[in-house]
């Protein structure tokens, strides 16, 4: 695995976040829905658009109860439970489908560490 760090690509952190347990897929997409990153090419296969208006719902909300922007959202669907993090800045959000959302509070522990990551991806990330 790459070391963690400013330097990592979109395909790093996404094959970083892959290889915690409990990670069935990860996907890495701007703010306006365009993908950056995914792994396995079948993971996380939800409308983007879905996503965006969830997270733009999520940060009304927040700002509704006068609470900061969230930083990560929880979905469940019968197929699955997705984990969305968003970094200080808008974009890139990150998606991260489970095996099962018995493995939630694990994955979220250990993705502390890499959540820092996702803010100097920022919207130039490109697939490389």
């Amino acid at each position: 695995m790459e070391a963690v760090g400013a330097g990592m690509t979109p395909q790093a952190l996404v094959a970083a976040i892959l290889e915690l347990g409990g990670v069935k897929g990860v996907a890495l997409l701007s703010a306006s829905g365009e993908l950056l990153a995914r792994a396995p090419e079948d993971a996380c296969a939800v409308p983007t658009a879905l996503l965006a208006s969830t997270l733009a719902a999520s940060g009304l909300l927040a700002e509704l109860l006068g609470a900061d922007r969230p930083t990560q959202t929880l979905l469940e669907f019968e197929g699955g439970t997705l984990l969305m993090l968003a970094p200080e800045r808008a974009e890139p959000v990150g998606v991260v489908c489970l095996a099962s959302s018995q493995d939630l509070g694990r994955v979220r522990f250990s993705l502390r560490r890499l959540l820092p990551q996702l803010a100097p991806l920022g919207g130039d990330a490109q697939l490389g």
